[in-house]
């Protein structure tokens, strides 16, 4: 009879230990669920934000190149002007100057040339004023 009690006992602890297990798992189950659905919803946050952020990049991008088409059609229009009013005091035949690509070449190339010597610049009067001002710190 002892026998039979202590084996119900152990019977006994083993199903509250199975209930309790099956509660915690249940538990971690509806918290896993939510999780995922709080990660879902912020991935869904996260698409939108990035469609905006394209749409926005695009539209930029498109003003950009409407810029700079007109900006180029107008100087070239201006080289062409500056070309023309140059051949007509000069004797020389058309021939014996460079082409227009060629000439927009150098001058895209002087103008990058002329962007990066204004950086340089820029960053070499930081550096003389940052000088200045800690020459007039220690003294």
């Amino acid at each position: 009879m002892a026998d039979v009690i202590c084996e119900r006992e152990a019977l006994r602890r083993e199903l509250s230990l199975q209930m309790s297990m099956k509660a915690e798992t249940e538990m971690a189950m509806k918290l896993l669920e939510k999780d995922v659905k709080e990660k879902r919803d912020t991935i869904v946050e996260l698409r939108d934000q990035l469609e905006d952020v394209k749409k926005v990049n695009f539209d930029m991008y498109m003003k950009l190149q409407v810029r700079l088409d007109n900006r180029g059609k107008s100087l070239f229009s201006f080289k062409r002007q500056l070309f023309l009013e140059f051949v007509k005091g000069v004797p020389l035949p058309l021939t014996s100057f460079r082409s227009w690509q060629e000439c927009e070449a150098d001058i895209t190339q002087k103008g990058q040339l002329v962007a990066k010597l204004e950086s340089k610049t820029k960053d070499i009067s930081k550096m003389l004023e940052k000088l200045n001002h800690t020459k007039t710190t220690t003294n």
